[in-house]
């Protein structure tokens, strides 16, 4: 998965290369990913 912009990024697991964190249901979750919602859910915008 590709960054989208500089506000936005994905996160990897360390361990399972296929899987990224992401949100469902207001929960944190690994899963591998593979639609568009699911990239969407595995986007965070990073705030300071």
């Amino acid at each position: 998965m590709r960054v989208v912009d500089g506000a936005r990024r994905p996160f990897r697991s360390y361990n399972h290369a296929d899987r990224y964190i992401r949100h469902y249901d207001y929960l944190l979750k690994l899963d591998p990913i593979s639609t568009a919602m699911g990239r969407a859910d595995a986007t965070f915008r990073i705030t300071s």
